[in-house]
């Protein structure tokens, strides 16, 4: 109370300047210098508790503002001199009280109450501690090593000298599938990120069915830009506009066919007078020379020598041991120096140890060789050897289940729900959340085996484009085994396949399509369980001689339809559906009676505003006794307008 007083009179109209009293200074030198330590201590909470805030900000990707780190540099010497003050003071105390030392006393007491300002100013200081990071000149990506690879070592080092080549603008990058241009590409972007010439680098993937609007997000992203809340054409001018100021490295990873670099809003190279660049990877030289490329490189499969390496370093020296090597041996050799195929197989035998097991598997490798023809038999054979020797069914069904979804599509923990539920899996297992658990532990076993690898969005998993063309083949009308599934997924995609497709399918997918119709069909799809028609422009499902024929029917999801206004009353003919998701079907505007579905477990109307008078007067529900999943999340602004 005593610095109170004497701070207020120090600024205030007293006749009597108390504060430059040296009497005044020496009177209260113990009260201002405890004063001093009172104001640290409370200084002090203050500052664990920006900590705590900046810990937790950071934990969710945010990083100290430039005022918070000057603030705690602030604080740091405040208490430094706080400690020497204390320090002194304490000192000059004799074993009977103070020795007589009235400057020390003086000195001590002044400092004391002019740190005590300082100290107070900085307590009373409003700040954002945490803001949202700046974005990254270059991001790391992770990938497989190439230390063993004297050839890929050779062919970065050519593609680093193609991007330094003032005279080059495009540079393109081909090779089979599974061969190594995505693990070359992510080793171009890390070289720049030490001693870049580049403002920003940036890598892409693009895949057979490119979307547009994707590309421009992830490329905007990374250089800060919100593209969110612009249309098409506008979204395309922003992009532009921000790239074109910049030096930049662009990396367009698995393309298959000519993108037109406008309508994404990417400058092209050769008009950028700051020396940008556009890398290109592609399983077709077309493709790259159709982009612009001005030089081609193409990537050859590993050498003998090489697979070898990369095989022992992947499955384990033992494989090297004279009585394993020579089937080890075949085995590479059936790989053709393709690194996937390596990598995936050397995986599936890393805990093989008997001779007999070797045996097996080279005599199994050589005699599905011939199943597939032309590129197939080289890519596919050693694939489909991981994919075979998986543990039981159940893990094989699932891999296959994860090949309904579109290329390159991160498969959230809601798909995988729609799985686990319509295998039955609550019902065996007791409950959904067992289910989960199970899926959980399936997918799993799948990343160990290397036929899915983790998306990009939290949780979530997506094949190599390569593994997914495998699991096509198995499932293929064409092909001799069994299930049969219907996919086609993607924007080409214009019309429904004819009726007499989907008869024998046992799950079709439809994902992602320009698809308005569906044709009535003439007979019963007797073995169709699965049923996916999310992120479609679908106008009605067919009253008749459509889902009357689909009674087997275990999952049907149209989530994101949002030209769907009405789905018709044969939904009810779906009496073993477990899984019906309508989320995001803005546009529907009533449901059927679903009283007859006395299967389903899981229901998803979020999104769905204009079903809301039906669902809260649950006229739509009946007597759903096993619904054990329910979601009507709505729009946050339907909340804030009520």
């Amino acid at each position: 109370m005593q610095i109170a007083r004497r701070l207020t009179l120090s600024s205030g109209n007293s006749t009597v300047p108390l504060e430059d009293s040296k009497m005044n200074y020496l009177g209260s030198s113990s009260a201002n210098v405890n004063g001093l330590q009172t104001v640290v201590q409370n200084l002090k909470a203050r500052r664990n508790d920006e900590k705590s805030t900046l810990k937790a900000a950071e934990n969710a990707g945010r990083v100290m503002t430039d005022v918070a780190s000057n603030w705690f540099r602030s604080i740091h010497e405040i208490e430094l001199e706080a400690d020497a003050i204390e320090k002194e003071y304490n000192q000059g105390r004799c074993a009977g009280g103070w020795c007589v030392n009235c400057w020390s006393r003086y000195k001590l007491s002044k400092m004391s109450i002019e740190l005590s300002l300082k100290a107070e100013s900085r307590l009373n200081d409003q700040f954002v501690v945490a803001r949202q990071p700046s974005p990254k000149s270059v991001i790391e990506i992770e990938s497989e090593p190439i230390e063993i690879q004297p050839s890929t070592q050779q062919l970065l080092l050519k593609m680093l000298d193609c991007i330094g080549d003032p005279e080059i603008g495009i540079i393109g990058v081909y090779g089979m599938g599974g061969v190594g241009k995505t693990t070359l590409a992510g080793k171009v972007n890390n070289h720049y990120k030490v001693n870049s010439c580049f403002e920003t680098v940036i890598m892409v993937s693009v895949s057979a069915t490119p979307n547009i609007r994707s590309i421009q997000t992830s490329i905007s992203k990374r250089i800060g830009l919100d593209l969110s809340n612009d249309n098409e054409d506008d979204a395309r001018e922003k992009l532009f506009d921000a790239l074109r100021k910049k030096k930049f490295l662009l990396i367009l990873d698995d393309v298959w066919r000519r993108l037109e670099l406008k309508d994404i809003g990417i400058p092209h190279p050769r008009n950028q007078h700051k020396g940008s660049k556009l890398l290109v990877t592609s399983r077709s030289q077309d493709a790259c020379t159709d982009m612009g490329a001005r030089k081609t490189i193409k990537v050859e499969p590993l050498s003998k020598d090489e697979s070898w390496n990369l095989f022992i370093e992947k499955a384990g020296q033992h494989v090297a041991a004279n009585h394993l090597k020579c089937f080890a041996e075949k085995i590479v050799g059936r790989c053709k120096g393709l690194p996937l195929a390596i990598v995936t197989v050397a995986r599936a035998m890393a805990n093989r140890h008997g001779v007999g097991e070797w045996m097996n598997a080279a005599r199994e490798m050589e005699q599905s060789a011939t199943d597939l023809r032309g590129m197939k038999e080289e890519v596919f054979v050693p694939l489909k050897f991981s994919f075979d020797r998986l543990e039981d069914d159940m893990l094989r069904s699932l891999f296959l289940y994860c090949a309904c979804f579109p290329e390159d599509y991160n498969i959230g923990k809601d798909e995988i729900v729609n799985y686990c539920v319509g295998e039955g899996f609550a019902d065996r297992l007791g409950s959904l959340t067992a289910a989960r658990n199970k899926c959980e532990a399936l997918i799993g076993s799948l990343k160990i085996a290397c036929l899915l690898e983790d998306g990009e969005d939290e949780g979530s998993v997506r094949m190599h484009d390569m593994i997914r063309e495998l699991a096509l083949g198995i499932t293929s009308s064409d092909s001799d085994s069994s299930p049969k599934f219907l996919i086609r997924t993607g924007e080409s995609f214009k019309e429904a396949p004819k009726a007499s497709e989907w008869l024998h399918a046992t799950r079709i997918s439809l994902m992602h399509t320009q698809i308005k119709e569906f044709p009535q069909l003439v007979g019963r799809c007797q073995k169709l369980v699965t049923l996916l028609l999310s992120y479609n422009r679908i106008l009605t499902v067919p009253p008749t001689n459509f889902l009357q024929h689909m009674e087997g029917l275990s999952v049907l999801d149209l989530s994101y339809t949002y030209t769907l206004e009405y789905l018709p009353d044969s939904l009810s003919c779906l009496v073993n559906l477990r899984v019906l998701r309508l989320r995001g079907c803005s546009s529907l505007r009533a449901l059927p009676a679903l009283e007859m579905l006395q299967q389903l477990q899981v229901l998803d109307l979020s999104y769905c505003q204009m079903l809301d008078q039906q669902i809260f007067g649950s006229e739509c529900m009946g007597c759903i006794s096993n619904l054990r999943y329910f979601d009507w999340e709505r729009p946050k602004f339907l909340f804030q307008q009520g």
